[in-house]
């Protein structure tokens, strides 16, 4: 029954309140100013990393400050591709991040551009940054391909793994080879799909390649899959069906 579900207020996200609607255990009873969701006294926001707030990808987060945060903080749609792309290698120190390193170079299509200094920084990509913002294809799915200077030791398999162990068991980031990775297959849904591989070259350099929605993963979906987390629910709850 309708009073048996958790009330919230919905920002300006896209595909938020389809989400929302599609969920089993809520309902929208109203609207808020800014740009994320309210529940009772808690609340999700897209924005910037925050001081009184967990911030990050929810796949790269540990989930106990999120279940206890009265506010969390999830990434813009740039800073999302970028954490999806660069956040596991980050992680697992295999990116080089000293003066003499060639810069890390992110190629954004489909998105406005932001800024998203501290959200490098967040990520853990330290080096030098070149970001270029082209025009997209697709309505509504935007995308990123980055080229990241790798150190001399790390190799492709353990590179490989640190990409698994981030997001092999995520019901929303899923990987696929090059020559599989099709943008549109992501449009109207919650997920992402990268690729990756290591470029032949004198020095090793890492390619990745990321696609989402903006009404998905860059949008309402990843606002309700914290929400999830927060309320402890299974993450994919009201998740599973496309966008209508």
């Amino acid at each position: 029954m309708l009073k048996d579900k958790l009330e919230v207020l919905c920002g300006d996200v896209p595909g938020l309140e389809r989400w929302v609607a599609a969920h089993p255990k809520l309902s929208n009873v109203g609207s808020v100013q800014e740009s994320g969701l309210r529940f009772g006294s808690r609340a999700i926001a897209i924005g910037e990393p925050a001081e009184d707030a967990p911030y990050g990808l929810p796949e790269l987060m540990d989930n106990n400050p999120i279940v206890c945060a009265a506010r969390v903080v999830v990434p813009t749609p740039a800073a999302t591709l970028a954490w999806i792309a660069l956040g596991p290698a980050c992680k697992a120190g295999f990116v080089l991040a000293d003066e003499t390193s060639p810069p890390v170079l992110l190629r954004f299509s489909g998105l406005e551009r932001e800024e998203l200094g501290r959200a490098l920084q967040a990520v853990g990509s330290n080096s030098g940054t070149q970001i270029e913002w082209r025009g997209g294809q697709l309505t509504h799915v935007a995308t990123l391909e980055a080229l990241v200077p790798l150190d001399d030791l790390a190799q492709p398999d353990e590179i490989a793994d640190a990409y698994d162990e981030a997001f092999g068991r995520s019901f929303f980031v899923r990987r696929v080879s090059p020559c599989e990775w099709l943008p549109h297959r992501v449009q109207g849904t919650p997920r992402a799909e990268y690729w990756l591989e290591i470029a032949p070259s004198s020095a090793p350099m890492l390619r990745v390649g990321v696609s989402a929605d903006l009404r998905g993963k860059l949008g309402g979906a990843q606002l309700v899959h914290a929400l999830n987390i927060m309320c402890g629910w299974e993450e994919s709850t009201g998740l599973e069906e496309a966008i209508p």
